[in-house]
């Protein structure tokens, strides 16, 4: 480098910075760093990995309530709550799958659901706990045969306790094909189907050893009698609506609000709701519909007879 090109370069070196050649944007002139592009990537991912957390009963919004308990209104209400949203927006009704009528109403009184199905009336130790029933309807409990069962248009008592004694175990002994098994469908001590059984149905109290599987819930037992050929279980009427499972008459009636009232056909059990704290206004609206016209014709249209 010669002279002339030293002073020169010494001369641009001391020079200010010119307004064409502004200094680059950093954290001293207030401007955050940049950013790497695949930092927010890397947060969504993090944070899409958390669990959720699930929301008290008390912090959900005023217009979603959780009715929880027996699987034996389960599909009813669960149409009852489709109709009512469809007609009220923003209000929520959640029908969870059956826990029984004493998780409904175990919930109810944890404060996990607003409201609780059961299909039983409140023992004692339940009313001192300050719950407030209401029934809005009485389902006839049934003896449903998959559609593969043809000829048996009728059972008498004493079929039905040859069934589930094991002493019939082909269909022919009832009128049915005489070379089909008979597959057995039962439900467990304290069911409410099988404690109206035991209540009504004379000598079912006494057999001491149920042949079949027992099966735990209302819906599983319908999802059973549909997809096992030559199978007979119990269940409410209200939960065969929209199957194909045949329902014979019991000792020549049919499950009617008119016989059941008269008691010649006997197996009925109630379907209520329970809840403890006052009812929220949108939790109001929706007894009210159940009990007026559009939700009584959704129970009559599922077998089951409101209180007239």
């Amino acid at each position: 480098m010669n002279a002339s090109t030293a002073s020169t370069y010494r001369a641009q070196q001391s020079r200010p910075p010119s307004a064409a050649s502004p200094r680059r944007p950093g954290p001293r002139y207030g401007l955050p760093p940049r950013v790497p592009v695949w930092l927010p990537v890397l947060l969504c991912l993090l944070f899409s990995c958390l669990p959720a957390l699930p929301l008290a009963a008390g912090e959900m919004g005023r217009g979603h309530f959780v009715i929880a308990g027996t699987g034996d209104s389960q599909e009813l209400l669960r149409m009852v709550a489709h109709d009512f949203m469809s007609r009220h927006h923003g209000i929520s009704v959640e029908i969870p799958d059956s826990t029984g009528s004493g998780g409904g109403i175990k919930a109810v009184l944890a404060g996990t659901s607003q409201m609780a199905r059961v299909a039983r009336p409140l023992k004692r130790e339940e009313k001192e706990q300050g719950l407030t029933y209401l029934l809005f309807a009485r389902a006839p409990v049934v003896f449903a045969i998959h559609p593969s069962v043809q000829g048996v248009d009728n059972l008498t008592y004493d079929q039905v306790i040859g069934i589930y004694t094991g002493r019939i175990r082909t269909w022919g002994r009832v009128g049915g094909s005489p070379d089909r098994k008979i597959y057995v469908a039962n439900r467990e001590a304290g069911d409410s189907s099988r404690r109206v059984l035991e209540t009504f149905l004379p000598g079912f109290r006494n057999i001491h050893s149920l042949v079949g599987e027992t099966i735990y819930t209302t819906p599983e037992t319908v999802a059973i009698l549909r997809s096992t050929p030559f199978t007979i279980g119990y269940v409410p009427l209200s939960a065969t609506a929209g199957t194909a499972l045949r329902i014979p008459t019991l000792n020549g009636y049919a499950p009617t609000r008119e016989t059941i009232e008269s008691g010649e056909y006997p197996l009925a059990i109630p379907l209520a709701l329970v809840w403890k704290k006052d009812l929220t206004p949108e939790q109001q609206l929706f007894i009210n519909f159940l009990l007026g016209p559009e939700g009584r014709h959704i129970i009559e249209q599922h077998g089951a007879f409101p209180p007239r």
